[in-house]
């Protein structure tokens, strides 16, 4: 997809208020890819992730890989003529994603993508969208991506007026962004939406410049997750979710924070920013 039919999208729908709900259930042919070594590789370097175990000709895939898989399909239904998704007012707001096998170099993958659900919240209309890859005509692996299409002079963020106590830490890990991250993690994984990509756009939205996608910020906390907690093993990882709280402006530092829980293989997390606010909230980890 080019990115003049972002633009033009994003031209088109700058008054949209509301979204085209006859389109819950709507959904892109799906097609087939067989995964690359080389596009591990990149994939791997864009978010940090040193896991020697990617080097291999057949090893296996990062978990965040799923966006390179879906995210074509993901920007043509955001823009899609008839959907209506004003562009300067969406903010990606949560992400869920599950791995029921492993995937490794030189398998082929059924994707499908489709658009899952539209219902209001106090921030404006949410918009789930829902990618899956099969293998074998068995579900390898799936994600839903929330995105809400903010209120006029709304944040598109949530507030947690009585969130509950913290648990008791288990760990902390620093995360290093770079400057230029955002554009190179546009290239590997297809999210070249414009916030990401062109500093004009996204002072126009309102932010102060580029920022980092919220799917890279998750790919690198969760390698970061397998390296503590799993010994690097990414097959043993079964899902991950998390809410996108705040921006992240590449080359801060940032601090993924993970929790006790009474819940056998499953560890909240949360990520702070450089001044210690949350940019990740309701975080959880899952693994086998």
């Amino acid at each position: 997809m080019k990115n003049l039919d972002i633009l033009a999208a994003l031209v088109r729908n700058r008054n949209s208020r509301a979204l085209n709900r006859s389109l819950v259930g709507f959904a892109m042919p799906d097609f087939d890819v067989t995964i690359a070594h080389r596009d591990i590789a990149a994939y791997a370097k864009a978010t940090g992730d040193a896991n020697p175990a990617y080097a291999a000709p057949d090893g296996p895939v990062p978990p965040f890989f799923l966006s390179r898989l879906i995210f074509d399909n993901v920007k043509r239904l955001l823009i899609h003529r008839d959907l209506g998704m004003n562009l300067m007012r969406m903010v990606h707001g949560e992400l869920d994603a599950a791995w029921h096998r492993s995937l490794r170099a030189g398998d082929r993958v059924r994707v499908r993508v489709y658009i899952k659900e539209i219902s209001d919240t106090a921030a404006g209309e949410l918009l789930v969208l829902a990618g899956e890859g099969y293998m074998d005509g068995q579900r390898a692996l799936e994600a839903s991506l929330g995105f809400i299409m903010r209120k006029a002079g709304g944040s598109g963020r949530k507030h947690d007026a009585d969130e509950a106590a913290a648990p008791k830490e288990l760990f902390r890990r620093e995360v290093r962004t770079w400057d230029g991250q955002e554009r190179e993690y546009a290239r590997v994984s297809g999210d070249t939406m414009p916030i990401h990509t062109s500093t004009l756009v996204a002072k126009l939205a309102g932010l102060p410049r580029t920022i980092l996608h919220g799917v890279c910020q998750m790919a690198m906390c969760t390698a970061a997750f397998a390296d503590e907690r799993l010994s690097g093993d990414i097959a043993r990882l079964a899902s991950v979710r998390g809410r996108f709280a705040g921006i992240v402006i590449p080359g801060w530092t940032l601090t993924l924070v993970g929790f006790a829980s009474d819940e056998p293989n499953t560890v909240p997390f949360t990520v702070l920013d450089p001044k210690g606010r949350a940019v990740i909230k309701n975080g959880l980890f899952r693994h086998r």
